[in-house]
């Protein structure tokens, strides 16, 4: 305890000499408790148009996709018409990776510690991604027996996010890359 009732926290101190460690990990993420979706276009395109009948209560003359537009899904006769996996498309097998290196040492009129840490994950959203960097040094220097110390405690986070493209552009790349 300090004076006043102030509590005076002390951190990690290098010991004589020096002291290198390094952990690392690499895990991988998946998206998991997805909702169901309905997987087949035919069978959306007749549930849409039967929500659509039961909103206006049977006072439609037309449905709201079109009997032409329904039997193009029927028959898949082109590229825009084939069923997608929209779970497949929008979420991935996301990787990460950290990695922890620190040093710590002293002398008989220095001490330090110092540590630095990167992480990089990729999101389980498509083009979605975090990267992380972190560090901390302590150095204290002692002069004259040690009745003079002069020290300095630096620490910083530098972290950057990358947001998901929008939804129209995953379907484009979807498409083209099909």
């Amino acid at each position: 305890r300090a004076a006043a009732g102030v509590i005076v926290i002390e951190t990690k101190e290098g010991r004589r000499g020096v002291e290198i460690s390094y952990t690392g990990a690499a895990t991988v993420h998946a998206a998991t408790a997805l909702p169901e979706v309905v997987k087949d276009p035919v069978t959306y395109i007749d549930i849409v148009n039967e929500a659509w009948f039961n909103a206006a209560n049977g006072n439609l003359s037309a449905p709201k996709i079109s009997a032409t537009e329904r039997e193009k899904w029927v028959a898949q006769e082109d590229a825009t018409h084939q069923p997608v996996d929209w779970k497949e498309l929008f979420y991935k097998p996301a990787f990460m990776h950290t990695h922890h290196v620190s040093a710590s040492g002293a002398g008989e009129r220095y001490n330090f510690s110092f540590s630095t840490g990167y992480q990089d994950q990729t999101g389980v959203v498509y083009s979605t991604r975090a990267d992380k960097l972190d560090y901390r040094l302590k150095l204290t220097l002692n002069f004259f027996d040690k009745k003079i110390s002069i020290g300095a405690n630096v620490s910083g986070v530098e972290k950057t996010s990358h947001e998901a493209q929008s939804t129209s552009s995953i379907i484009s790349r979807y498409l083209t890359n099909r």
